[in-house]
């Protein structure tokens, strides 16, 4: 497949150019290309920008969208949550993550970091809209020995049979939190993806709760207490870090991890504090950035993200420059150089996943085109949606969205509202 999109803006060089992609490759970025191409795309009017990845969601949980606002996290949890999730069929979770790829789709994101129930559903789901994702396995047992073995049997039924099979889905583990995982099903996750060569999705020190237990079960806050266990390496992706120590910066930063800020969700939900982005960075830890579920944010909206976790960090290190537009795109799309692929400056030899944004007045004038995206832009502003040099969304519609439209409003009706 080759592609050919003609007098689009650049997001860097803020000028008009021609990108064209082959297979799934940028090949050539250059002015008034004319080489032959089986689509053509008019960039008109439009700013090309590298698609986004929502490093961590749990993208099903969209059929909770406005279901239980308002609460505390424990009580939202357990007494909202669970028992509906308790409830949830391999089909409803299916129409779920479908209808979330379509909302990711719609506002530029190709790569999905997702930890959720029914592995089967979430799979199929993801491969049928044509994203890339890194897919984990969940492991919850609650300390319960006979639920941490049947993990361990489901994760490697999962393995057996998904592993390796889709270039563009990566099988990881999702051992959920210290809190609901035992230290056997942590040491599993750790031994398990190390003979796989694979990811580590965690929940890491979302607030100050979270880690005083941990102290007081373990003797160690939860980074140290993951690092004695074996789970802290470069494949090691950890969602929201917001109650950490200067000690626990470096063990991050020399284990390599990836700190996902998370900011929308863990301002609604009130963690007590803020990820310190700012001191991860200098140390050199990987940031990445995501939405968490749309039950606790409450839409998949990457643009929406970036601008409030530029704002609150600033707001944070009392520092308007820090972080600048730039570096937050940046961790925008770390996702895919955590896969090992090379993207980021829409540059010729970048894997072709990218997004052109139409340019609403909010992005007139175009003084700084990333700025623009940062601090303007919405999702909702997003025409066209290139992933692995397919195009997923053209002119704002994407082929199969009526029909999981209606499937998803049949199912959450069920769901929630049958008697």
């Amino acid at each position: 497949m080759s592609i050919l999109i003609k007098n689009v803006t650049h997001f860097l060089k803020n000028s008009k150019v021609d990108i064209y992609i082959e297979g799934n490759t940028i090949k050539k970025i250059d002015k008034n290309i004319n080489l032959e191409a089986e689509e053509i795309i008019d960039g008109t009017d439009k700013i090309a920008c590298p698609a986004f990845s929502n490093m961590h969601t749990h993208a099903s949980m969209v059929m909770f969208r406005g279901y239980a606002d308002d609460m505390p996290l424990m009580e939202w949890l357990e007494k909202k949550i669970w028992p509906v999730e308790y409830r949830l069929t391999e089909e409803d979770v299916y129409i779920g993550t479908k209808f979330a790829c379509l909302e990711m789709i719609k506002s530029g994101t190709t790569l999905v970091n997702d930890m959720y129930w029914h592995f089967n559903a979430c799979y199929r789901a993801v491969e049928e809209s044509g994203i890339r994702a890194i897919l984990n396995a969940v492991m919850i047992d609650m300390f319960d020995k006979k639920r941490q073995k049947e993990n361990e049997k489901r994760t490697i039924d999962i393995f057996d049979r998904y592993f390796n099979k889709n270039p563009l889905i990566t099988v990881g583990l999702g051992p959920h939190a210290v809190y609901t995982v035992s230290e056997n099903g942590l040491r599993f996750a750790s031994e398990f993806a190390k003979e796989k060569n694979t990811f580590i999705h965690i929940h890491l020190s979302e607030t100050l709760k979270e880690v005083e237990d941990c102290v007081k079960r373990t003797g160690q806050r939860p980074p140290f207490y993951l690092d004695s266990l074996g789970l802290l390496s470069g494949k090691t992706l950890l969602a929201h870090c917001v109650w950490l120590n200067a000690k626990e910066i470096n063990l991050l930063a020399e284990k390599k991890c990836t700190a996902i800020h998370n900011p929308v969700s863990n301002m609604k939900l009130a963690v007590g504090g803020i990820m310190p982005l700012k001191e991860l960075n200098s140390k050199g830890v990987n940031i990445a950035i995501g939405t968490d579920g749309a039950a606790s944010n409450n839409n998949l909206d990457m643009f929406e993200e970036i601008k409030i976790a530029a704002i609150l960090q600033k707001w944070r290190n009392s520092d308007p420059s820090d972080p600048d537009a730039y570096k937050i795109l940046r961790f925008a799309n770390a996702g895919f150089r955590v896969l090992g692929l090379k993207s980021g400056e829409l540059e010729e030899g970048d894997i072709a996943d990218i997004v052109l944004i139409k340019m609403e007045e909010c992005l007139i004038p175009d003084h700084n085109p990333v700025s623009n995206i940062v601090y303007s832009a919405n999702g909702s502003m997003v025409d066209t949606t290139i992933c692995n040099g397919k195009v997923l969304m053209k002119n704002r519609y994407v082929e199969w969205e009526e029909k999981i439209k209606e499937d998803f409003t049949k199912m959450v009706k069920k769901l929630f509202y049958s008697s």
